[in-house]
């Protein structure tokens, strides 16, 4: 899949112009050969059903309860994601974050968690990252939490909103940031 402009959105959705987005980024992280490990990952996927096949309904029973598991993490990950997020949202709605926020002159706010141990991040490289995206009444519209893989893209080139390649280029590999962005800088006018 081509990854243009930025996260997807469900059709229909309409972002009111007058309103900020908010997306929070996490673990960013160098994604060397992304390309490939989604073909490796689909081949993985391959064997694994192949081999499940002839297993025995006690292992294949093991494994679905393993995936049971899983997905109730990833669940309990995203709530706890979303009451965050909305706690910031209502925060920055309130005006308790102006000393926390970084204005950069395109009109970006960012809140740095974590700076992030690693090397800075440049135009041109490519990184996964995990983000929730909502309004800044804290009405979510996407987010990479509820697929449970991160999103991978080049940062700097056009493959995302302005806004989220300009934030990401803030911060370091590992960092984790609040992004506060103006319509311009998201999804343009509603």
């Amino acid at each position: 899949t081509r990854i243009e402009n930025g996260p997807p959105r469900e059709t229909g959705t309409q972002l009111p112009r007058d309103e900020l987005l908010l997306a929070v980024l996490q673990h960013v992280r160098v994604a060397r050969g992304f390309e490939r490990r989604r073909g490796r990952a689909r081949d993985h996927e391959r064997w694994l059903r192949a081999r499940l096949r002839n297993q025995s309904p006690r292992t294949l029973f093991a494994h679905r309860e393993a995936a049971a598991a899983a997905q109730k993490e990833g669940a309990e990950r995203m709530a706890g994601v979303a009451t965050a997020v909305t706690a910031v949202a209502k925060d920055y709605t309130g005006g308790k974050l102006k000393d926390k926020l970084k204005t950069l002159p395109s009109g970006l706010k960012i809140m740095v968690v974590d700076q992030g141990s690693g090397a800075p991040i440049k135009k041109g490289d490519k990184v996964e990252t995990m983000y929730y995206g909502c309004l800044n009444n804290g009405t979510r519209f996407d987010d990479s939490f509820s697929r449970g893989q991160p999103l991978p893209f080049q940062v700097g080139v056009g493959q995302m909103i302005k806004g989220y390649d300009e934030g990401v280029m803030q911060i370091n590999h590992g960092g984790k940031a609040y992004f506060f962005l103006p319509y311009q800088l998201a999804y343009g006018e509603a």
